[in-house]
């Protein structure tokens, strides 16, 4: 009778840490041709009701993760600018890490301008490292790998 309440008890708590580890920011990623040879990428996050998504310009490297996105080398890829951020920012003071931080809530998205040979629409290939806290915890660093596909 003990070994069904151990497992019991165990099962219990294996779906409580899992719960506890649901990731609060979903992602989204989409391109779109605007020229001949050039597309805007969009990587949206959607943020869940009480967390936040760390900007990707932050000062100081003893706060928070800040996110970024690493794209692979390809033959016949250019990156045009820098990635954008869209959406409604929050500068303030985050207790979590004593400091002064930018960061977004609800929902926001990353634009990046791509310029690609002329004819080719290959798929782009790219990684987000992001962190994401609520106002009393952090989830740990995240990388997210992903594909874009480019359409003639």
């Amino acid at each position: 009778m003990k070994s069904a309440a151990f497992i019991g008890t165990l099962l219990f708590v294996s779906f409580s840490l899992r719960a506890q580890m649901a990731e609060p920011v979903q992602w989204t990623f989409a391109a779109e041709k605007i020229a001949s040879n050039e597309y805007k990428l969009t990587f949206t996050a959607s943020i869940d009701a009480g967390w936040y998504l760390y900007s990707q310009h932050l000062e100081g490297a003893h706060g928070p993760v800040k996110t970024s996105f690493t794209f692979d080398a390809q033959p016949g890829v250019q990156l045009n600018g820098e990635t954008e951020e869209v959406g409604h920012k929050e500068e303030i003071f985050d207790h979590n890490f004593n400091m002064l931080v930018a960061k977004y809530k609800g929902s926001m998205q990353f634009v990046q301008k791509v310029c690609v040979n002329e004819g080719e629409a290959p798929t782009i290939k790219a990684q987000v490292t992001y962190m994401t806290c609520n106002n009393s915890s952090c989830m740990p660093p995240r990388d997210v790998p992903f594909n874009v596909e480019l359409k003639k």
